[in-house]
């Protein structure tokens, strides 16, 4: 296979009526869903389900883990990963395919349509309570040394991007993934992060806005605000 579009889902968490608008098979490349549990929703449309085992007892690390560690399950040349609420058609991945492709990048990074620095990224995060207090404190601890780190490094959006099976590649979305475990869940954060101090001329990338596939950065709410205790019951089943 040579292109794979792929999407997790863990817990229940996004409504995925949405996904059947892709009714058609493309023969560009195919559809993916990576989940703990078979969708009876998806069975007769084009998009292949993939049921792995947990391996986390928490639903969102467990996302993060198959969306940088695709790999493992999935064996493609290159992939675009999207946010399965995240509302998308045949026409725009083919255009940032068609990035990838013309120009032989090995990343396609999208910029964050709204903040432009890690610091701005992270006091919105708090404010929409997607960080903890600790994980806040964490910040404010570290920020003078994050403030160099991060100068003049691009921030991204990572609920869609494009990427070639690489090893320099794997070694930077394995890396993002094990800072997002140790030191702040948020993947933006880390993947900037991760850039600031890697050798990022070892592969090639690229950074777009949204204007450039016409994508209108559009997505639906998560099914519900999840409380402290259903995330608690999620994790459990």
């Amino acid at each position: 296979m040579k292109r794979a579009v792929f999407t997790v889902l863990f817990g229940n968490y996004d409504d995925i009526n949405h996904l059947l608008e892709f009714e058609i098979k493309n023969q560009l490349f195919d559809i993916f869903i990576i989940t703990d549990k078979k969708l009876p929703l998806l069975s007769k449309s084009p998009i292949i389900q993939i049921v792995v085992k947990r391996r986390f007892d928490n639903t969102v690390t467990e996302s993060r883990y198959y969306k940088f560690n695709v790999f493992e399950v999935l064996k493609s040349e290159e992939y675009i990963y999207f946010d399965a609420n995240r509302r998308l058609n045949h026409q725009i991945l083919s255009r940032i395919f068609d990035i990838g492709g013309r120009s032989n990048v090995d990343i396609v990074h999208f910029y964050h349509p709204k903040n432009i620095n890690y610091s701005q990224e992270v006091h919105d995060c708090s404010k929409q309570n997607k960080l903890t207090g600790d994980e806040f404190d964490n910040y404010l601890n570290n920020k003078d040394e994050i403030s160099i780190l991060t100068d003049g490094v691009v921030l991204t959006e990572n609920s869609i991007f494009y990427f070639r099976n690489k090893v320099s590649v794997k070694i930077y979305l394995n890396s993002i993934f094990g800072l997002y475990c140790c030191f702040v869940p948020r993947d933006q954060l880390s993947s900037l992060l991760i850039r600031s101090v890697v050798n990022v001329d070892l592969f090639n990338i690229e950074f777009k806005s949204y204007d450039d596939v016409g994508f209108d950065n559009i997505y639906y709410k998560h099914k519900k605000k999840m409380s402290l205790i259903s995330k608690i019951l999620s994790n459990l089943k």
